[in-house]
């Protein structure tokens, strides 16, 4: 795989999807190869395990796209703060009027982002620990004839 600029979540979530998928079947050739020992069960394992991955990525494209497009109770613009200080006065009272204002829409919306995105960041986190695990757990794997 190339290494790539991830710029959006979308592009986020494709390449994980195309990495879970490659890490799959990398696996399922190392199961078949010629390694003896505990690697064919262990590279069975982990491609299943990937496999895996890939059908919960998919769910969570599939929650997030969701997500994206219900819609959120309760979440005003801060048109009153923002009307009075863009539309009055430039002084120092103004703009701390707007700052509170834009302040309190984005503590609003960052509440709101979190129940969006929390479940993809704590599928990511998951994959990162696992993943930390198969490395120790690969390192670790003895088969004859290979160091």
């Amino acid at each position: 795989m190339d290494a790539a600029e991830l710029t959006t979540f979308g592009a986020v979530l494709r390449f994980s999807l195309n990495l879970e998928s490659d890490a799959s079947s990398f696996f399922d050739r190392l199961a078949n190869g010629p390694l003896g020992g505990e690697f064919p069960k262990l590279a069975r394992e982990l491609a299943a395990g990937h496999r895996r991955r890939t059908a919960l990525l998919e769910q969570v494209r599939s929650r997030v796209n969701e997500m994206t497009l219900e819609p959120i109770r309760g979440l005003r613009s801060p048109d009153e703060g923002l009307g009075r200080a863009v539309g009055g006065s430039a002084t120092p009272a103004a703009a701390a009027d707007l700052e509170e204002a834009i302040a309190r829409f984005y503590t609003e919306v960052a509440s709101a982002g979190r129940a969006i995105l929390g479940e993809a960041t704590r599928t990511f986190q998951r994959f990162a620990a696992e993943s930390g695990r198969n490395a120790v757990r690969l390192r670790t794997a003895q088969s004859p004839g290979f160091p």
